[in-house]
């Protein structure tokens, strides 16, 4: 099982994800996916 991300480090990639969708720079499926992956590490609940 992966290590779970520190809560800090979650945001800080929560934010970071924000800033790539807005500036569209990643398609929505690749955000997705990270959101999925921070869920399932026990990171960000994350807003639909």
């Amino acid at each position: 099982f992966p290590p779970n991300i520190p809560l800090e480090l979650s945001y800080y990639i929560a934010s970071y994800i924000e800033d790539v969708r807005a500036r569209g720079l990643a398609p929505d499926i690749y955000i997705s996916d990270m959101k999925t992956a921070l869920n399932n590490f026990g990171g960000v609940s994350w807003r639909a």
